[in-house]
């Protein structure tokens, strides 16, 4: 992988599959070369809702919570989403801070509390007392603690998609979207990328299109599973309460995650891994969740926010690729070299999409990245894929919302 082999035209062609968090970061990196001749294939639009990017907001955190080893990975990301917002002249994220709560024997919550020191980056630890006070919407338990991370904000994941790809085309990048990608495979030196509209063979491809990897690379599934997870927007009882509240997220065993709506008129509800339902086709996903899907956040109401409306207005859903060590998937293909395979990114993926773009930009032009990733695969499962083919597996701890059933 350290020689590149060009297709007769001087450029290093590179195919980008999917358009979304990751694939819209690779596209941009690799428009900035200009020994590379790159393409971006999205069956949608970029910015579109409906995959893994849509949902209006993301949290962005500077605080590892679960392995130090991501935290080059968080620092250089943050370094580019600054760089990013100056050359799209646009907020993509609003530096709103955000807390992070939960019980003080947490591991999460430990862990990013020995990150925050670390960092070097301003942070605050809140006693339950202190939780009361500044942040009076939560209920908090005489074992709470919280972080406090004034750096941390919101992303605007859409807004975020659609301006990076933007950028990427007036550097020269081609974007074919509406176009779906049907198979990649080998062809001579090359790699055959065969879309509805035809085939193109390119020097290397990126796979990156999060929740449909597995249907273009089908022997991931034994790694890699996709998950279907529900959004929920609440009212407050009264119009104050949400007023002046702050982005959150609560730690396992009890993890959520909630954001607020400018102006505090509503807020976005978020739960962990085993409220997510598996997806063994993502082109069969019910995009309209089941009314009774809003019971699996009435304990947040009861133990979290009372203050909350007991129905939410509205319910969206998503696409998440998950793998059993809940740590990203990035390398190369098993089968074809000339492959960069991006997913599984597990619920963190878009704080850091710029860092994971360029390491994928340069996986696919130098064989390797600046920053060393071999940690991604000695982590260890926390689940397993009990059946690939529905997606069915065994209870996650990590990002728990509640017990496991018996």
């Amino acid at each position: 992988m350290n020689r590149v082999h060009l297709l007769g035209t001087g450029l290093l062609r590179i195919a980008v599959v999917g358009l979304g968090a990751i694939g819209s970061q690779v596209l941009w990196q690799l428009s900035r070369r200009p020994d590379v001749d790159v393409h971006g294939f999205e069956s949608s639009y970029p910015g579109h809702p409906e995959a893994g990017a849509g949902g209006e907001s993301r949290l962005y955190r500077n605080f590892e919570t679960d392995d130090p080893a991501y935290e080059p990975v968080i620092h250089r990301a943050d370094a580019l989403w600054r760089e990013l917002e100056v050359a799209t002249a646009r907020r993509l994220r609003c530096p709103t801070g955000v807390l992070l709560t939960g019980d003080h024997a947490s591991p999460q919550l430990q862990r990013a509390l020995e990150s925050a020191d670390r960092s070097g980056k301003p942070s605050r630890t809140l006693a339950p007392d202190e939780l009361r006070v500044n942040h009076p919407q939560l209920a908090v338990s005489d074992t709470d603690i919280g972080l406090w991370d004034p750096q941390g904000g919101v992303i605007r994941p859409e807004l975020t998609v659609s301006a990076t790809v933007g950028l990427a085309t007036g550097n020269g990048a081609v974007v074919h979207d509406f176009t779906r990608v049907t198979s990649v495979d080998g062809a001579g030196d090359g790699v055959r990328v065969r879309t509805s509209d035809g085939a193109r063979t390119f020097d290397r491809v990126v796979i990156a299109c999060g929740g449909w990897t597995t249907t273009l690379r089908p022997d991931l599934r034994d790694t890699v599973v996709v998950r279907r997870l529900t959004s929920a927007w609440f009212h407050g009882e009264d119009d104050d309460y949400l007023r002046g509240m702050v982005p959150f997220m609560r730690t396992a065993p009890s993890y959520c995650y909630g954001i607020p709506a400018g102006g505090g008129s509503t807020i976005k509800l978020g739960l962990g891994f085993n409220d997510h339902h598996p997806v063994p086709d993502p082109d069969a996903v019910a995009r309209t969740p089941a009314p009774e899907e809003a019971e699996r956040f009435s304990w947040i109401v009861d133990d979290v926010l009372p203050g909350l409306q007991r129905r939410p207005v509205r319910m969206s859903t998503y696409l998440e690729s998950y793998t059993t060590s809940m740590h990203d998937y990035i390398g190369f293909d098993r089968q074809l070299p000339g492959v960069v395979l991006l997913t599984g990114f597990s619920g963190h993926g878009f704080k850091v999409s710029p860092a994971i773009g360029e390491i994928g930009a340069q996986l696919a032009t130098q064989g390797e990245s600046d920053i060393d990733v071999g940690f991604l695969r000695d982590a260890p499962p926390v689940f397993d894929i009990v059946d690939p083919e529905t997606g069915r597996t065994t209870h996650n701890h990590i990002v728990s919302s509640r017990p496991p059933e018996t």
